[in-house]
């Protein structure tokens, strides 16, 4: 139950925060996106694509939950189990991939983007990703 909620605590925070983004937030909203070295989002925001991405984290933190036997699983043991694996191999890809803008090995330093995915986001997804792992594992 302990690593079911090393994982579901960072997603719930940046679910959160795409909900609030969604909505029209405007706070951090300067750090959603990856950047180009000269500052500008690689991608345009989009408030709908904001509230997708909070409601895919709500649907994996479900299945967290699920897994962790913190709440009924909506699926049975074995699909329950391959979706934790592949969620886990997801997110330790997203951390640890050579992509330009994102993941430890990412080639763009220099943006305000880059700054928290090096300290927050990767590190993040590491743990969620291992944690999953285990889950799935068990």
């Amino acid at each position: 139950m302990a690593v079911g909620l090393l994982c579901i605590l960072p997603l719930a925070i940046l679910a959160g925060f795409h909900f609030y983004w969604g909505l029209g937030g405007q706070r951090g909203i300067g750090v959603a996106l990856p950047q180009h070295e000269n500052g500008q989002p690689i991608l345009a925001f989009s408030p709908l694509g904001s509230i997708a991405v909070g409601l895919f984290g709500l649907i994996v933190m479900l299945l967290i939950a699920a897994r962790a036997d913190m709440i009924a699983g909506p699926l049975p043991p074995l699909p329950l189990r391959s979706a934790t694996l592949l969620l886990a191999v997801i997110f330790l890809a997203r951390a640890l991939s050579w992509h330009r803008y994102f993941g430890f090995f990412k080639r763009v330093h220099g943006t305000r983007f880059a700054h928290y995915d090096t300290w927050l986001l990767s590190p993040g997804s590491l743990v969620v990703g291992l944690g999953l792992f285990y889950l799935g594992a068990a």
